[in-house]
Formats: C-alpha cells, sequence, structure tokens
C-alpha cells in the first residue's frame, strides 16, 4: 500500500449518529479522526523533505499514527475496503472530514494570534492560496473533464522579482494530468511555465518572476481527464510567495515569456 494512499479515506466520515459499519470495520468517528492525523503526517511529509527523504521514516510516522489509535495497518487497509465499496456516502463524508482539519486549522491560528504572532502577507515567505486546502471532484457533478484553477491580483505585498510556488497532490487519479503557473505584468506581457502532474506525488510548479516588471496577477490551472475514476482528489493545495533571491533567480530561464 502506498503511503499516500489513506487520504481517500478523506470522504468516509458519515454525519450521522449511529454507525453504519459492521464490527469488523473502523466507525465512522474513529476513522474521521485517524483520517485527520494521517492527512497531518502527510502534511508534514510534504513540508518538512530534509527529514523525511526515505521511505522508511515516512513509514515510521505512519505507524506512529496507527499506534495512538490503537489500530494496526491491516485494519486499516480492511476498512478502507469496505469504505471504498460505500461511495454512496464518500461526498458527505469527505466534507465533514475536511471540517476536522479546518477547526484545528483555525485553532492553531486563534492560538497564534493569542501569543503575539502577527499573521500578516507582508513576510519573506508566505502561504497566499486564496481557498480551501482540498477540492473533490466527483464524475457525476463535473463530468470528465476537471480544473483546478486560481486567479489572484497582485497587492501592495506583491514585489518585483517574487517567486511563487503552487503545491498539491492529486490521489486516485490512474494517470498524468497537466498543470499550468503564470504571471501577468503591469506592461501587458504575460510569463508562465507549464508540467506534467503525477498521480499520488506533491506537484510543484515554480514561477520565477521578473525583476525589472511589476505583478499584476498570478494565476494557474491543473486539467485531468477522468476516463475509468468516479473521482479524484486534490489535497494539500498551497501557493508560496518569496522574495527574490539573486541565487535562484537563473530559474527565470526556462520559463515561456508572451507580448501583447
Amino acid at each position: 500500500m502506498k503511503w499516500l494512499v489513506p487520504i481517500l479515506p478523506l470522504m468516509l466520515f458519515a454525519a450521522v449518529s449511529c454507525s453504519k459499519t459492521p464490527d469488523y470495520v473502523i466507525n465512522e468517528d474513529d476513522m474521521a479522526s485517524l483520517v485527520a492525523d494521517i492527512h497531518e503526517a502527510d502534511a508534514i511529509v510534504t513540508i518538512e523533505r530534509e527529514s523525511y527523504r526515505t521511505d522508511s521514516q515516512k513509514t515510521a510516522l505512519r505507524d506512529a499514527v496507527f499506534a495512538r489509535h490503537g489500530i494496526t495497518e491491516e485494519q486499516f487497509d480492511t476498512s478502507l475496503v469496505w469504505y471504498g465499496h460505500n461511495l454512496d456516502i464518500y461526498s458527505e463524508v469527505y466534507e465533514e472530514a475536511i471540517k476536522i482539519l479546518e477547526n484545528r486549522q483555525k485553532d492553531i491560528i486563534a492560538e497564534a494570534k493569542e501569543a503575539g504572532e502577527k499573521m500578516t502577507l507582508s513576510g519573506d515567505s508566505v502561504n497566499i492560496w486564496p481557498s480551501s486546502q482540498h477540492a473533490i471532484f466527483d464524475r457525476k457533478r463535473n463530468g470528465n473533464d476537471i480544473q483546478l484553477s486560481f486567479s489572484i491580483n497582485a497587492d501592495d505585498n506583491s514585489h518585483a522579482g517574487d517567486r511563487y510556488e503552487w503545491r498539491f497532490i492529486v490521489y486516485n487519479a490512474s494517470s498524468n494530468g497537466n498543470a499550468l503557473i503564470g504571471v501577468d505584468y503591469a506592461d501587458g506581457s504575460s510569463e508562465y511555465h507549464t508540467q506534467q502532474i503525477r498521480p499520488d506525488e506533491t506537484a510543484k510548479l515554480i514561477l520565477q518572476s521578473d525583476s525589472t516588471l511589476n505583478v499584476s496577477r498570478i494565476y494557474g490551472y491543473m486539467v485531468y481527464d477522468m476516463e475509468k475514476e468516479d473521482a479524484v482528489f486534490a489535497d494539500s493545495i498551497m501557493l508560496y510567495r518569496s522574495r527574490l533571491n539573486r541565487e535562484r533567480y537563473n530559474y527565470h530561464n526556462f520559463q515561456r515569456k508572451v507580448k501583447q
């Protein structure tokens, strides 16, 4: 089983007072708590890549999550199979599980503010992603062709030469997708970078803006054709903006520029 596969149960928390699961399956409440912890562990692996380079390090973190909940990986796999055959509740389950994670995030922000930390968009490196860090694409609701996109107007905190890094993970996909990140400049020109997206791997698209031009808009999209899947999930979506770094500015040469 791939370490990143466990994100699938994010859709599997039923918002009901009584359990619909058989005795050998982890019940909805416990599964929701477990999945939230697995998700946070996965986020740690993504953000702290230097500390979790090997499979054994990732496995140790995963096993620690299972031990905390008093279950084995086999029990989790068995439950995952059962939930996977009960797709009639997965949309509601997914939304409920996301609420758990978002509430945890709100608590962290509140604690930071109470401690006197300034949480602004003026720092040297900041996540400026404007919406939820999770998205679900259902074939019945979205059709075969799906798209995750964003468009953000530059503000007073944007500087010439800023570097933008868009990260996300696509789960339950059976083939590669395509993504683009770009910027529009105040002089009417644009610059962009394209990249293939692989399933179950952290996508990282980088756009180094021109240090001589002012950015007016940052935008991007990911497109995927669902040929076999009932649903595809995008998770851990982040858009980092960092200030001009002369040592890595040469990445700028790999981008394409369009003048109007």
